[in-house]
């Protein structure tokens, strides 16, 4: 029989071929209370590499996985480097180390085109066609194992063993650089012939290298793969699935393991009756009938037959039964849920987290938070797994990110808005996180927060993510600030090229208000402003997530959580996801005025609005004015443009632009401006212009 296993191309260790390769993709804000924190009620998706490495980590061993970006390449270059360090150590001794390395790096040349032929090329090749190759190589184990490399590329794994055999067989001293690599092979040639010893062998390769003879291409982590295989083809599963998972161990990434052949009684029955194979197809199938992965309207009879084995091997309490809860609840099938879950330890993340997920189902807000809580706290110290060839899109979540997020929404409910507030940002939810400190928190608590943090300076490294996370949080807690008119106490927290920017601001104020100055200076003074609030309003007063949307540096909008929270959405959500009093009274403190998307427009507008008033009837500066203020806010918001316009057919009538607003009924554009149309100095916009 056939069975579903990871291994290892035998060609990656002879002569340096085949890596893993690794998913990448896109990077987006996830965000869990855009559809108002829905996904709490929903089950999350599982992947069967984080469940194989969770696994993995009660199988630990001393060995690590080598993976290189290059691996030919660099199992050459490492052949090279190893045989000259055998000649400077004393390890070797040719009488002409220079010809023993130009023959040395020759053989590794045509060790490499070996390894692009066929097993047919290869048992084609006459015996005497690398002769000349051979015998200018200098005798020592590493002529020796490439014999044996040669013997294997022409299909002769018995000359190739006695080759790596006696290899073995030299004094310690004379085999330092390759015992591990003969040792390992010989194991790689019996699990392929199926024959008694293999095991012997790759633990053989293993204990050498834990005595110290190097192996720095990994071949001791790799050892059990070739052991798994050798386990696989003896019908050994229980030992098969040890070794696999020591394979995980080391560091290898995959997402299949030990499987059935079929859904037979029979063979199910194998897996439901062993602890280990019970809880690795639990797992696997876990990440097939996890959220987004099956469409739940149609009959899963894997799943169907696997519960049914489960039944009959009397299967009541074992490790791992929540993921069997965890499928249920995935299904629909919150009854089954709740009755596996019944059977499974009480006390892991994964049972308390379910457990918070039903009784939000139920309405029961206290429960839920407590079992989510309690989970956080035990997944504190317990690193998740990375998925490393598991392709995913951008926005995917692992499961821990998505309980974070989950106890993120039941501390909304719970009024516990600090936790909620770290919740979130331990899960990666950037938007829901900037909510809670935008909104709910106020704004001391905020600068407690901030106070807190470590900051460097405005220059960030790109491999220090927490320092643009506390970059985020210090600017957000400056636009909040500065939205409060409490311009000196934000101005610390601004990014150097927006604390330029807010100095122009404040110090155009603090001209305008100066009583010395004429109406006409105070009136540009108050534009000057203006257009800093309108040019550069999304950094200085723009809201992080509703209505301005600064995560997405103002170019698009996601749906607002408030909204959502307070029933003012169109799309309701239950009432375990509703605002409770203390959430409401927060927000509609800290209310954005107007609450209408790049509101700092209305800022710029009200201060164009008090230059025009300090401005004659008629002068050319008043019509310009009102003309440009009006088009700023005309195209998202005509109502509020209206006495722009009003102001300009009236106060105006006698210039040009006047005269000509009145016969459009409407503004106009301006070619040819007196007033300056923009900050200095001039900077591109972080969001549309009308």
């Amino acid at each position: 029989m056939k069975r579903t296993i990871l291994t290892l191309v035998t060609a990656s260790f002879l002569f340096g071929t085949g890596q893993p390769s690794y998913a990448t993709g896109g990077w987006y804000h996830r965000q869990v209370l855009a559809n108002g924190g829905k996904s709490l009620l929903d089950a999350p998706e599982f992947f069967s590499e984080i469940e194989l490495k969770l696994l993995a980590r009660e199988f630990p061993t001393p060995f690590k996985a080598v993976r290189f970006e290059h691996p030919q390449q660099r199992n050459a270059e490492l052949d090279i480097e190893e045989f000259e360090a055998a000649i400077k150590d004393g390890s070797i001794h040719p009488p002409d180390a220079d010809a023993a390395r130009a023959a040395h790096k020759r053989m590794r040349g045509v060790l490499g085109q070996l390894a692009g032929l066929t097993a047919a090329e290869g048992q084609a090749l006459p015996d005497d066609v690398l002769d000349d190759v051979r015998k200018r190589v200098f005798p020592s184990e590493f002529a020796d194992y490439h014999e044996g490399c040669i013997a294997y590329a022409k299909g002769d794994h018995v000359a190739a063993r006695a080759v790596w055999e006696r290899l073995l067989a030299r004094p310690e001293k004379e085999r330092r650089y390759r015992s591990v690599s003969a040792a390992f092979m010989i194991g790689v040639l019996a699990s392929v012939d199926n024959l008694d010893d293999a095991p012997q062998w790759l633990a053989k390769a293993r204990e050498l290298a834990q005595k110290g003879f190097p192996d720095a291409t990994g071949l001791a982590a790799a050892s059990y793969h070739w052991e798994a295989n050798w386990h696989h083809q003896r019908g050994e599963l229980h030992n098969a699935a040890v070794a696999s998972l020591r394979a995980i161990s080391t560091g290898y990434a995959t997402k299949t393991c030990v499987e059935p052949v079929n859904d037979t009684p029979e063979e199910l029955a194998k897996f439901a009756t062993d602890p280990l194979l019970r809880r690795i197809q639990t797992s696997l199938l876990l990440s097939q009938y996890g959220a987004g992965n099956y469409d739940v309207t149609q009959p899963a009879p894997k799943l169907a037959a696997w519960l049914a084995a489960l039944e009959v091997a009397k299967v009541k309490d074992f490790v791992g039964a929540e993921r069997v809860a965890w499928m249920c609840y995935s299904m629909g099938d919150f009854p089954a849920a709740t009755r596996w879950l019944a059977r499974a330890s009480s006390t892991t993340p994964e049972s308390l987290w379910l457990a918070g997920k039903m009784a939000a189902r139920d309405g029961r807000k206290e429960d839920s938070y407590r079992a989510m809580s309690a989970a956080t706290r035990l997944l504190a110290g317990r690193k998740e797994p990375e998925l490393e060839v598991t392709n995913t899109e951008y926005d995917n979540e692992t499961p821990q990110q998505v309980l974070h997020g989950d106890q993120g929404v039941v501390a909304l409910g719970a009024a516990e808005f600090r936790m909620a507030f770290d919740a979130f940002l331990r899960g990666g939810h950037w938007v829901d996180a900037a909510y809670v400190a935008e909104r709910l928190m106020t704004v001391s608590e905020l600068q407690a927060i901030v106070a807190k943090r470590v900051w460097k300076g405005d220059v960030v490294p790109e491999n220090d993510p927490k320092q643009g996370e506390t970059r985020a949080l210090r600017w957000l807690l400056a636009r909040r600030l500065a939205r409060l008119g409490r311009f000196a106490e934000a101005r610390p927290f601004f990014p150097a090229e927006s604390r330029a920017w807010l100095d122009t601001y404040t110090q155009a104020l603090a001209e305008a208000k100066r009583p010395t100055l004429s109406r006409e200076a105070k009136a540009l003074a108050y534009w000057k402003a203006a257009l800093e609030a309108r040019y550069h309003g999304m950094e200085l007063f723009g809201t992080e997530v509703a209505p301005d949307w600064f995560a997405y540096d103002g170019q698009t909008e996601n749906d607002d959580p408030a909204a959502f929270r307070t029933g003012r959405s169109e799309k309701p959500v239950p009432a375990v996801l509703q605002a409770g009093v203390e959430e409401r009274q927060r927000l509609q403190k800290s209310i954005i005025t107007p609450d209408k998307r790049f509101h700092y427009r209305y800022r710029a507008g009200d201060l164009a609005w008090q230059a025009a008033r300090l401005l004659p009837d008629n002068d050319q500066r008043l019509a310009e004015i009102l003309d440009l203020a009006g088009r700023w806010l005309a195209p998202r918001d005509a109502e509020a443009a209206e006495r722009f316009y009003q102001a300009l057919e009236k106060r105006c009538a006698a210039t040009d632009i006047g005269k000509r607003a009145t016969a459009k009924r409407w503004f106009v554009d301006i070619e040819h401006y007196t007033i300056p149309t923009g900050p200095k100095p001039p900077s591109p916009e972080t969001e549309p212009a009308p």
